[in-house]
């Protein structure tokens, strides 16, 4: 996953062409200025030299929708910057300066810094361009959505309409005997009679632990789990989602100090014990409140953004080459 460095380094490198119809050389257009397919291409190559676009084996779908992704970026880098002077953004020398040496000082040396960028083929002229591009992005989309919040009352009626998304789940503590479906030393797949016999196994080990043998004591003696044998058969802490669906079953369907019926999985049959049940708790209110306003932050701020920019595209007149029209206006 790449950081907020590396989307530094890799936004658009954006320059201003003549006006006049969309040409063959043009991508897209915001008003009268075109995005031409040197900086479409540039962009581009930039982002699958660093491991950002689509592999080899990728669908002709994700090419397409890589490539829409990259005029779309362009053409809103473009907005940004016709846009800005009405919203008064601006960014000087010296804020982009300020960014540079911090993703220097992030590399610790020139040399590692310069050796960044060669590897993903960007000069420093190039860089420093990004960053002021992505600095104006980032400002233009703090103005438009400047007024945004969330109050107290927007965020406990959210959470008493989700309470089921701020719960602690309950937790098991539980150990586990594997009887192997196949012999010690065999391959392939066990047959029928391989099942049946690992079963019996199974039970005859069941038996043993219900006549007062400790389920450690016979982890450790039979148990075909090489990483849990000798440590009681322990799993640790088991959360529903975690385990093969027949085995979590078994665990959140046994009582404490119960020890399951042979339980068969693609590995063999097992024996389970529920040492500790940890339930699950709803988490209060005030705990939550403030991750709650975050999300709901996060949605305006994402819904205005998206109405801003589709009301500058209206205003100045976006065209895209035919093909590489935004997936977002494509009919279903």
């Amino acid at each position: 996953m790449w950081s907020s460095v590396a989307c530094l380094l890799l936004a658009g490198f954006l320059g201003l062409a003549s006006c006049g119809d969309l040409t063959n050389d043009a991508v897209a257009q915001v008003g009268q200025v075109f995005i031409t397919k040197e900086q479409f291409d540039t962009l581009a190559e930039s982002l699958e030299a660093a491991g950002r676009g689509p592999s080899k084996d990728s669908s002709q779908v994700e090419r397409d929708r890589f490539k829409k992704g990259v005029v779309e970026y362009l053409v809103i880098q473009e907005i940004c910057s016709q846009k800005a002077p009405f919203l008064a953004v601006t960014v000087g020398e010296q804020d982009i300066q300020i960014e540079v040496d911090k993703l220097r000082a992030m590399f610790g040396t020139e040399e590692r810094f310069a050796e960044a960028l060669s590897r993903q083929n960007i000069t420093l002229e190039a860089m420093i361009r990004s960053v002021g591009d992505t600095l104006l992005l980032e400002r233009v989309k703090s103005s438009v959505t400047a007024n945004i919040e969330v109050g107290d009352e927007e965020a406990l009626a959210y959470y008493e309409a989700h309470k089921n998304e701020f719960t602690i789940p309950e937790k098991r503590q539980a150990s586990h005997i594997l009887i192997s479906s196949l012999p010690h030393g065999a391959s392939g797949e066990p047959s029928q009679k391989d099942w049946e016999l690992a079963r019996t196994e199974a039970e005859k080990m069941r038996v043993e632990i219900l006549n007062g043998a400790s389920f450690a004591s016979v982890a450790a003696k039979y148990s075909d789990d090489e990483e849990t044998k000798n440590n009681g058969g322990m799993l640790g802490l088991i959360t529903k989602g975690e385990m093969i669906p027949a085995f979590e079953t078994s665990v959140f369907s046994l009582q404490k100090g119960q020890v399951s019926q042979p339980v068969q999985t693609p590995y063999g049959y097992h024996l389970i014990e529920v040492n500790d049940i940890i339930p699950g708790e709803q988490l209060p209110f005030e705990k939550v409140i403030e991750q709650i306003k975050n999300s709901i932050f996060i949605q305006k701020r994402t819904l205005a953004w998206d109405a801003w920019l589709s009301e500058q595209k209206g205003d100045l007149g976006v065209e895209y080459r035919g093909n590489l029209r935004p997936i977002v206006n494509e009919e279903e």
